[in-house]
């Protein structure tokens, strides 16, 4: 009865990890926002964003509450730069809901790649992106920045440009079925650069908003992506990576 309490704990502590989020492996790490965007202003910090994979075991401990976090974002005291991260099998799942902040990484500036990170950015262009969510997802997006232009007056430069971005984006994506960036090369990227800057009003960008989506209702049919995501795809994928990483 005494051997059994000694050892149950120490066992408990063997299976549950000790690592935080920020110290995972990582696959890749990506420059996001406006430095990635082309359109960063004097002062403008450096967003970061990562993918990261926890080691299988560490997926399967009981109690679920000691089971890695999916994601992480740095505290303004500890890191100079915006930072965060997102745990693979989280990262795929918000992509294949087509979240504009997950799914830009498929496309920004790499800082730090393995071959299993270009693996994942090849994969999200044949299998994880679907024209149904992504439209679904961005046109949400947009919506709400919309609706902050005028709620957070404070703020509506930033808004104003967030507004026209997310739709553009989009057109682009289901005009070719990717985006390259900056987004300064493209037209429309001026216009968001000017309406970050305080260079075009208001009434421009609500006016740009609307023309892109009427775009949109003439592009959503004949998408370059496919409907919906793969699902099967992703999953043999992501159950390869799995197996293949049991352990740190």
């Amino acid at each position: 009865r005494y051997h059994l309490i000694v050892v149950r704990p120490r066992i408990w502590r063997d299976a549950v990890s000790a690592l935080s989020p920020e110290e995972y492996p990582v696959m890749l790490r990506t420059l996001v926002g406006s430095q990635a965007h082309g359109v960063a202003r004097d002062g403008s910090d450096r967003d970061v964003r990562e993918v990261f994979y926890a080691p299988t075991r560490d997926l399967l401990v009981i109690p679920e509450s000691a089971r890695p976090k999916t994601g992480w974002q740095s505290q303004p005291q500890r890191m100079v730069d915006d930072e965060g991260g997102y745990e693979v099998g989280h990262f795929l799942e918000l992509a294949m809901r087509g979240n504009p902040n997950v799914v830009e990484l498929l496309w920004t500036t790499v800082e730090e790649s393995t071959p299993e990170g270009e693996d994942l950015r090849r994969l999200g262009l044949e299998s994880v992106l679907g024209a149904t969510p992504l439209v679904r997802a961005f046109l949400g997006y947009a919506s709400n920045a919309r609706d902050k232009i005028i709620t957070d007056a404070g703020r509506h430069l930033k808004w104003q440009a967030i507004y026209v971005r997310v739709l553009a984006t989009l057109c682009e994506l289901l005009r070719e079925g990717h985006i390259e960036y900056p987004i300064t090369r493209y037209p429309w990227g001026e216009d968001v650069r000017a309406l970050r800057d305080g260079e075009a009003t208001t009434d421009h960008a609500l006016n740009l908003g609307r023309s892109l989506e009427s775009a949109l209702k003439r592009l959503e049919g004949h998408a370059a992506i496919r409907r919906e995501p793969d699902v099967e795809a992703v999953n043999a994928w992501l159950l390869d990576l799995r197996r293949e990483h049991w352990s740190v």
